[in-house]
């Protein structure tokens, strides 16, 4: 991964899957903007984005291997460096990239995760052999007792770390009271706190089925194959249809639609059939509406960033219909002559938000723009039955626009100004016209060889 705004990268780690950056306090707001075109870019998948003390900004990218698996990759941009809430590095030190400010750091790094694995050891006892005098005095600046920094200066000098990780927790005291920013510090940790309150990254997930045996498997699987999106953790649950529980952010329930349909936070799982692929496929299917879910959470925080500047009347036309409030939605959609009969569950692009109409059923993905007069709509509208179109990502519909029936619009797509579509569209095509795809592949022609006449012979 590139660094967005010039920044410095201090520790690439994409193979253990984080990567921080250093930028300049004065670029950080333009950090996620960068990241979110880079995703763009590389068609990767946005499942976090946070904004941490200090002004730094973390971030988690999901994406799927070759075998469909799901990866990841944190990104944590800052120019001071917090841990916690508690001020440890200035920016202009980091910038230094000596020896002894690459030593402490990762020295710190590992203390406050309460974590030292033997290849981070090995890198921290490398560093202090650069500059042993200027690193020692770097330790002095964090642990003021004489027997810790007997404890740390001898491992990191002899390469041996077990007596430091069977003292990591009272180390990691040591060191937050030992900081030379203490000011900084207490603002730190009421600015991390007030911004856990506002956009808190942990998640409350509830597993809801009547298979107990096959909702727990689904359950753990999950939970191991999507830890890393969670920095700061996920709590997760599991329970029948015949319970009910409060305080959940999404429901992830087995066979059941109507249950769906009565609630705005649940998606649907399929998860009929014996066997251990029938499991593999639920837990797959979980895995993407838990990352398609939080997609949506991190457009609906940072709108204008992630999808594009909305007008007024746009953004209250989406909230109503979020929502659903009764009477209120149905005013507003009157007033701006829109018929919206889908739960949107992720911001939509509308520069004129004037006439367009979406009914019930049909899917849209994420980043999507709509221009005025158009319509998705089914392919029985009269009866509110038949088949739904279903818009994937990036997807940019026209004005005028028509999309009936069950059609699937791919990634990048682009449906001009007052065509009509009635079949499927590939992606990264344009529709012009009725049905007219530019840009589509085209099938080879196979021409069937025939067999040579026989020719006729006079006897």
């Amino acid at each position: 991964m590139s660094a967005p705004l010039g920044a410095l990268v201090l520790d690439d780690g994409a193979r253990s899957g984080e990567v921080e950056l250093l930028a300049r306090r004065e670029a950080l707001a333009g950090v996620p903007a960068a990241i979110a075109g880079f995703c763009r870019d590389l068609d990767v998948r946005l499942v976090q984005l946070s904004r941490r003390e200090g002004g730094a900004w973390e971030a988690v990218l999901a994406w799927s291997d070759d075998v469909g698996r799901p990866r990841f990759l944190r990104v944590s941009a800052y120019a001071d460096w917090y841990r916690d809430g508690v001020l440890l590095l200035r920016e202009a030190e980091l910038r230094e990239t000596s020896p002894d400010v690459r030593f402490i750091h990762a020295l710190l790094k590992c203390v406050s995760r309460g974590l030292l694995e033997d290849e981070e050891a090995r890198a921290i006892t490398a560093r202090w052999h650069e500059a042993p005098r200027q690193a020692m005095e770097q330790v002095a600046r964090f642990w003021r007792r004489p027997p810790d920094i007997r404890i740390v200066a001898q491992a990191a000098r002899q390469g041996v770390w077990s007596h430091v990780r069977a003292n990591l927790p009272r180390l990691r005291r040591a060191m937050r009271r030992g900081t030379p920013y203490m000011a900084a510090s207490l603002v730190g940790r009421l600015h991390r706190l007030y911004l856990n309150v506002r956009e808190p990254a942990r998640a409350v997930i509830a597993f809801v089925g009547a298979d107990r045996e096959r909702r727990e498997a689904v359950r753990d699987a999950v939970a191991r194959d999507l830890a890393r999106v969670f920095p700061s953790g996920a709590a997760t649950t599991a329970y029948g249809f015949e319970d009910e529980r409060w305080g959940i952010h999404l429901r992830v329930v087995f066979d059941d639609a109507h249950y769906v349909s009565q609630r705005a936070d649940a998606v649907l799982v399929d998860a009929t059939g014996p066997g251990t692929g029938s499991l593999g496929a639920a837990v797959a299917s979980a895995e993407r509406a838990i990352l398609h879910w939080l997609e949506s959470r991190v457009e609906r925080r940072h709108p204008d960033l992630l999808v594009g500047r909305n007008p007024p009347a746009a953004r209250l036309l989406q909230a109503v219909s979020r929502r659903r409030f009764p009477f209120l939605t149905r005013a507003v959609q009157v007033l701006l002559n829109c018929d919206i009969d889908i739960r949107l569950r992720s911001p939509i692009l509308m520069p004129h938000p004037y006439g367009i109409v979406i009914e019930r059923g049909v899917e849209i993905g994420h980043r999507v723009s709509i221009g005025q007069q158009a319509s998705i709509a089914t392919s029985d509208s009269t009866e509110g039955r038949g088949e739904a179109p279903v818009i994937e990502d990036n997807v940019r519909i026209g004005a005028g626009a028509r999309i009936i029936g069950g059609v699937r619009i791919g990634r990048y797509a682009t449906i001009a100004p007052n065509a009509v579509v009635t079949r499927d569209v590939p992606s990264h095509c344009t529709v012009t016209g009725e049905n007219r795809i530019l840009g589509e592949r085209q099938a080879p022609v196979v021409l069937e060889r025939r067999a040579a006449p026989r020719s006729v012979v006079n006897s």
